[in-house]
């Protein structure tokens, strides 16, 4: 059975909209920071209608019942870096994983809305999304899944703000190789319109501008290491914890925002890379995109000539900015890259949850950088990310609490995506299929 035939058959279940109540659930709630034990959930079309004790709150007479006991509601995960720029429709993937909100960094920007159209009309199954649509480069892209706006000089930045603003998107993606006075027009013109950005560091433009010219997010924590050690020419061994506590102080005074993709930071470092490309969730994505990565002989002798003291060290010093930026106060935010070969949609989340709480944050915090965090970077932050009377009733139920292992994120149970429930019966038929295709 193909996955649009495995959504057909699901659709009326998780298209439905009916009430239904979670009761005698633990509902573990990032935006204040607490559990609520023995509580019940109530979900009336797409909004959350009531929370409460579970011995003393009224479940209504049509309500479909869930039971709850012994399980873990959180807030459904946002993914705040992905690709969307396969043809083939993945985003029923994430929301299986329970990832009920994506950010796309640089797609087909026509395909994308059709698809963000179909969900919205209740027409298919799939998570929020934002999208930049073409990302804004210094010379054509490489990649032929990437549009992008090609910029060399001022006008052309503002010209290509301009023509993004047009278009619609959400936001305007910065990449590496913006010339530097292309991106500080580009810089200008997006806060004349008002219009978000967000990126990469590029090159040709020392961190500490970008986050002066208030770039909305900065991705990977590319182009950061160099202005962090005491010889700009050697900062792997000159790194300064002073200079990178400076750099992130003033990222979080500028509310610059940080996306580090640890999960990336290991591919490319190819830690476990045997294990990792043998991952069994890999096999969910298609498998006429799984073609198209490298394959695995060819990715094995590229590890080999990684594994070097000095890639090492750089991966050593990505954790410690991790550190660093938590403990500045910066906002983190987590996202994977996903759409890059040998990722899996919503799974890799787990990943990068897993890796957040490896680099320093507490499991409830690594929570907050895929929940209220995300709420609140795009102004949402009164309607989603927390499990509260009148929020949208993104939702995902575990069979384990995340909280004392945060692994448990992937043990999940059911999933609601604008009140939409997806029981696990729906899920795994959605996980099966898609790896067939």
């Amino acid at each position: 059975m193909r996955l649009s035939q495995v959504l057909l058959f699901f659709l009326p279940l998780a298209l439905s909209g009916a009430t239904f109540a979670i009761r005698d659930v633990t509902l573990i709630d990032p935006g204040s920071g607490q559990s609520r034990p023995h509580s019940t959930l109530i979900v009336r079309n797409d909004r959350i209608s009531a929370t409460g004790p579970a011995a003393s709150t009224v479940v209504p007479n049509d309500a479909r019942l869930i039971d709850g006991r012994g399980k873990f509601i959180i807030p459904g995960l946002w993914d705040m870096h992905v690709h969307l720029w396969y043809s083939r429709n993945q985003l029923p993937l994430y929301v299986a994983n329970g990832v009920t909100g994506v950010r796309d960094m640089g797609s087909d920007f026509k395909r994308v809305i059709e698809w963000r159209r179909a969900i919205l009309q209740q027409n298919a199954i799939g998570p929020h999304i934002l999208t930049s649509g073409p990302p804004i480069t210094g010379k054509p892209s490489e990649d032929s899944k990437l549009p992008s706006i090609v910029v060399a000089s001022p006008d052309d930045a503002r010209h290509a703000v301009d023509q993004l603003a047009d278009m619609g998107v959400d936001f305007v993606k910065v990449l590496s190789n913006v010339p530097h006075d292309a991106y500080i027009a580009l810089a200008e013109r997006a806060r004349q319109l008002h219009v978000e950005f967000a990126g990469h560091v590029p090159t040709s433009v020392p961190a500490w501008d970008v986050v002066e010219a208030r770039q909305n997010s900065i991705e990977h924590m590319f182009g950061i290491l160099k202005i962090l050690g005491t010889d700009p020419a050697n900062p792997l061994d000159t790194f300064s914890s002073e200079r990178a506590t400076a750099f992130f102080n003033r990222s979080a005074l500028f509310d610059v925002a940080h996306v580090p993709t640890l999960t990336l930071w290991q591919r490319m470092s190819y830690v476990d890379a045997a294990a990792h490309m043998r991952d069994p969730r890999l096999k969910q994505t298609p498998a006429s995109i799984r073609d198209t990565w490298p394959k695995f002989d060819e990715e094995m002798k590229d590890a080999a000539k990684a594994d070097t003291p000095q890639v090492r060290k750089q991966l050593e010093l990505v954790w410690r900015m991790v550190r660093i930026m938590h403990d500045s106060g910066v906002v983190i935010l987590a996202g994977t890259d996903t759409g890059d070969p040998y990722t899996a949609p919503g799974g890799s989340l787990h990943d990068e949850l897993a890796l957040l709480v490896n680099a320093g944050l507490t499991p409830m915090e690594a929570l907050q950088s895929a929940t209220t965090a995300p709420a609140k970077f795009l102004g949402w932050d009164e309607s989603v990310g927390r499990l509260e009377p009148g929020f949208v009733a993104d939702i995902v139920l575990l069979d384990a609490d995340p909280l004392l292992d945060i692994h448990n994120v992937a043990k999940i149970a059911g999933v609601a995506v604008r009140g939409r429930y997806l029981d696990r019966a729906a899920i795994a038929a959605i996980l099966q299929s898609s790896g067939r295709e």
